[in-house]
């Protein structure tokens, strides 16, 4: 397996960005602004970033079921660029509208339904005033 040189230096760059902490948003916004496409030749998506910055393969890691055979293939990505996106990956999982809030709010990301174990949030209600 050969690497592609006309999309790896985009992978490096989406990579880059989101280990900079820049909003996964802002992210498809460059990448549509300058006209790049998906592997389906489509606009980006939120999703399809989201899949690609879990894909072992830039690293060089194959899977199969459960087993991860590393160093099997080219690697795009170095460890240390793939691990701070999993850093901020993880940083954001159980608070998918932080970034959207204007105030940060202390149990963001800590509460859950009971029933249907989704994130609980809060609206701001300016008709009652608050």
């Amino acid at each position: 397996m050969v690497e592609d040189e006309s999309t790896s230096p985009v992978v490096r760059k989406i990579f880059e960005m989101r280990a900079a902490d820049i909003p996964v948003k802002d992210i498809v916004k460059y990448l549509n602004d300058n006209k790049f496409t998906n592997s389906r030749n489509r606009p980006f998506s939120k999703n399809s970033l989201q899949n690609l910055f879990k894909n072992k393969k830039y690293i060089g890691t194959n899977t199969f079921g459960e087993k991860e055979f590393p160093n099997t293939i080219p690697a795009i990505i170095d460890i240390d660029t793939f691990n701070k996106v999993q850093a901020v990956r993880e940083k954001y999982k159980h608070a998918p509208g932080i970034r959207k809030a204007k105030d940060r709010y202390l149990l963001t990301g800590k509460l859950f339904c009971g029933k249907c174990r989704k994130p609980l949030h809060t609206e701001y209600l300016e008709t009652q005033g608050l």
